[in-house]
């Protein structure tokens, strides 16, 4: 069975997005910026199309998932598996999205549009 992955090629000059399977959004400095390098977000499901939107919000909100980073690096990181658990999206090993688009303000994820990173069998 031919491998459908691709290899590792970290892009350190275009947006980049992957899911891990333990629900950690990871992106880079330039899709962090895309969408106005906020402080929290909103998360959204469109079952319809398979995708996954992030989108600022005030980080005080009751429904706003900080995003993280280390003081040193402009890699940013958002600790979601709550909102992937409740939709049953929750990849075998990490996804990176091949395609980013910013409508309205919001970061669209499209899960029909991955490269498996990895497949590493996750914990049950």
């Amino acid at each position: 069975m031919e491998f459908q992955g691709a290899a590792n090629k970290f892009r350190r000059d275009t947006p980049y997005v992957s899911l891990n399977h333990q629900g950690i959004v990871w992106m880079n400095r330039f899709a962090f910026e895309q969408f106005g390098s906020p402080k929290a977000v909103a998360l959204l499901y469109d079952r319809a199309n398979g995708a996954v939107g992030l989108r600022a919000i005030d980080p005080e909100a009751p429904n706003a998932f900080p995003v993280r980073g280390k003081t040193n690096s402009s890699e940013k990181t958002v600790c979601a598996l709550p909102f992937f658990r409740h939709h049953g999206l929750r990849p075998e090993g990490t996804v990176t999205f091949n395609r980013l688009e910013t409508e309205d303000d919001v970061l669209v994820l499209d899960l029909n549009n991955v490269t498996a990173v990895d497949r590493r069998v996750r914990r049950k």
